[in-house]
């Protein structure tokens, strides 16, 4: 019998957080030892103890030996309720289960090094044939630019551009964007595997720098995955609850393989963008600060495989849109979220998860879903709560990653990925 903790610790300390967290997870075991141990919490403990001190609390309860990754996230929900501030665990315990964890660093500077050297430390044969893998990676940072600082907003055309120059070498420093939608398709395709779920690490919402948990260690730069091999079935539900709306727009120029727009219908990124979304004051100088604090309710995107794809906008430098994933099209289709999509979808998939009798339930959604949902957060907590008795977690992370064979390989953003067993 498969048994699933989860834990919580909403105290200040980093460390007595870590102990407590661990103590709430491991009592739901009632004394079997956890097979793996997912560990999850909010930036603050950076200012309030380190985080080797919240896993050092950790590691004062967990059993030696238990395979851990985590990171920072913006907030999450479980059966406790909705936090955006605290430390949360998903643990298992099930006999007929193989747990490996591995890490490469880098990822930025070569996503393709960093996952050989984490698939090296977790490819094994296992006596079992359901495979899953979990992957979290470091986000976007926000480069610290001589002359400028950290800027997500440059106003200036000749210093955007000027930046563009930077980005090789702003990559090599493991700032810029997150790359990884570069990563799912490594993992998928180069090193056959079938079903992954993750996502990246953040802060809250600064996006000035994150961290990923290993068993006793943390890091900033690096691929933490965890391959979970046993005999229960694994099952993944994916929803992207975007909708289409009115208008849709030309890409013709790019740069930075992909990354940065510099120009729509053939005029200046930002300037273009601004007027076809007809923002208010687009002709004022400032207009570009008020706009981006608003950057998540204006998506834009492409249809992949079935499944739409948002273009997060990571900053304005001059007119260039700097974006956290490629632009993989030419043709972009202006976007919104549906709430009502979002709060169906979940429901079915909620629906199905009960009728299959799983037994525990991790998922990884969009930090923006907190930005947007607004007090309708709660309700959507209590929407899991309602449909699902078992142990469950939900991280709200800067994009969301998905592999299965049905939908294959995907980076989302403004996503809901949900695993079960």
């Amino acid at each position: 019998e498969l048994k699933a903790g989860v834990g919580l610790s909403r105290k200040w300390d980093a460390r007595e957080a870590g102990r407590e967290v661990a103590e709430t997870a491991l009592e739901k075991l009632e004394g079997e030892k956890p097979k793996f141990f997912l560990l999850f919490s909010t930036i603050h403990y950076e200012k309030y103890g380190g985080f080797q001190e919240l896993l050092n609390g950790v590691w004062e309860v967990l059993p030696e030996g238990t395979p851990l990754i985590g990171g920072t996230v913006a907030g999450f929900m479980n059966n406790y309720g909705c936090f955006t501030r605290g430390a949360t665990a998903l643990t298992v315990a099930y006999p007929n289960m193989d747990v490996a964890v591995g890490v490469g660093h880098n990822v930025k500077r070569n996503p393709l090094k960093a996952a050989e050297k984490s698939v090296s430390n977790v490819k094994k044969e296992s006596r079992y044939d359901n495979r899953i893998l979990i992957e979290l990676l470091p986000t976007a940072v926000v480069p610290n630019i001589p002359g400028v600082g950290q800027k997500v907003v440059i106003s200036s055309e000749k210093i955007g551009n000027q930046a563009l120059k930077l980005l090789p070498k702003i990559l090599y420093l493991n700032m810029g964007y997150d790359r990884a939608d570069e990563v799912i398709e490594i993992l998928t395709n180069t090193f056959g595997y079938q079903k992954i779920i993750g996502g990246c690490t953040m802060d809250d919402n600064r996006m000035l720098r994150s961290y990923q948990f290993l068993n006793r260690d943390y890091f900033k730069n690096s691929l933490c995955i965890m391959q979970v091999d046993s005999d229960i079935k694994h099952s993944i539900y994916s929803s992207v609850p975007l909708e289409r709306r009115k208008g849709s727009f030309m890409i013709t120029k790019t740069d930075a393989d992909l990354h940065v727009i510099r120009e729509i219908n053939h005029k200046g990124a930002k300037s273009a963008l601004l007027e076809m979304l007809k923002w208010r004051d687009a002709h004022l100088p400032d207009s570009i600060y008020s706009f981006y604090k608003k950057i998540f309710y204006y998506p834009f995107g492409f249809e992949k495989k079935g499944q739409w794809h948002a273009c997060m906008i990571g900053g304005f430098w001059g007119e260039n849109i700097i974006l956290s994933v490629r632009a993989e099209k030419k043709d972009m289709q202006l976007l919104s979220l549906s709430i009502e999509k979002l709060f169906n979808t979940t429901k079915n998939n909620l629906q199905n998860i009960k009728e299959n009798n799983a037994q525990m339930c991790f998922s990884v959604a969009c930090e923006t879903f907190m930005e947007t949902l607004g007090n309708k957060i709660y309700e959507y907590q209590k929407l899991f709560s309602s449909y699902i008795d078992i142990p469950y977690l939900v991280v709200f992370m800067a994009g969301e990653s998905v592999s299965t064979p049905e939908i294959g390989c995907h980076h989302l953003y403004e996503a809901i990925n949900i695993w079960t067993m």
